[in-house]
C-alpha cells in the first residue's frame, strides 16, 4: 500500500512537471513562429515600399523630348529594373488584374509556394508594334509622360500600341511575393505616378 501510495504521490508530482515543460515548449515554439511572421511582414512591407520607390524614380528620369520618346525611355528602363527586381521570390509585372484576382494569386502562390502573374500580366520585357510598325515594349500600352520629369500610370498610353492583346480595364503594375509561407501582391494602379 505504501508503494502504491508513493508512485501515486510521484506521479502526482511528475505529470505537472511535465505538462508544465511541454507547455513551455509549445508556447516557445508559438512565440518563434508569431516572430517570424512579424519579419515577414515587416520584410513585406519594405519590399512594398522599394519596390514602388524604385518604379517612381525609374517614371521621374524619363528622358526624351516628346511624350512617346518619354514614355518609349520609361518603358525600356522598366524592363532593366525588373530584371534587377525579379528573383526566385518575385515576380515584376504589368496588366490587366479582374476583380478579386488578387485573393486568387495569392492562394495559388501558397499553393505553387512561388510567385505568379495575373492571367491577364506580362513580362516587362515583352514586345508589341506601335502605329510606324516599329518593336517597342508593351508596357508603352500602360504608360503616360504628359511633361517632362513626369510619368504616369494611364490607359493613354494605349495610343501608343494599337494592338494590345488584351481588354484593358484594371491596369496595374505589379509585383508578387512568396516566401516562407508568405505570398502578397504589390499593385501601383492607373493613375500612380512619380509625384
Amino acid at each position: 500500500m505504501k508503494a502504491f501510495v508513493s508512485i501515486v504521490l510521484v506521479l502526482a508530482f511528475i505529470v505537472p512537471l511535465f505538462l508544465s515543460s511541454t507547455l513551455y515548449k509549445s508556447t516557445e515554439h508559438q512565440s518563434q513562429l508569431a516572430e517570424q511572421k512579424i519579419i515577414l511582414i515587416e520584410s513585406r512591407n519594405a519590399a512594398d515600399i522599394n519596390i514602388k520607390r524604385a518604379v517612381k524614380q525609374v517614371f521621374a528620369s524619363a528622358k526624351g523630348e516628346t511624350r512617346y520618346e518619354r514614355v518609349l525611355d520609361v518603358a525600356n528602363k522598366m524592363k532593366k529594373l525588373e530584371r534587377f527586381e525579379e528573383n526566385e521570390n518575385v515576380d515584376v509585372w504589368f496588366g490587366n488584374l479582374e476583380n478579386r484576382e488578387e485573393k486568387q494569386m495569392i492562394n495559388k502562390m501558397l499553393k505553387e509556394k512561388k510567385p505568379i502573374k495575373c492571367n491577364g500580366c506580362f513580362d516587362f520585357d515583352t514586345m508589341g508594334v506601335d502605329w510606324h510598325g516599329n518593336p517597342v515594349p508593351l508596357s508603352m500600352a500602360f504608360l503616360d509622360s504628359p511633361l517632362p520629369g513626369k510619368t504616369i500610370i494611364s490607359k493613354t498610353g494605349l495610343s501608343f500600341v494599337p494592338d494590345f492583346p488584351i481588354a484593358a480595364e484594371n491596369i496595374y503594375f505589379g509585383a508578387s511575393i512568396y516566401k516562407n509561407g508568405i505570398a502578397t501582391v504589390i499593385l501601383m494602379p492607373e493613375g500612380f505616378e512619380n509625384g
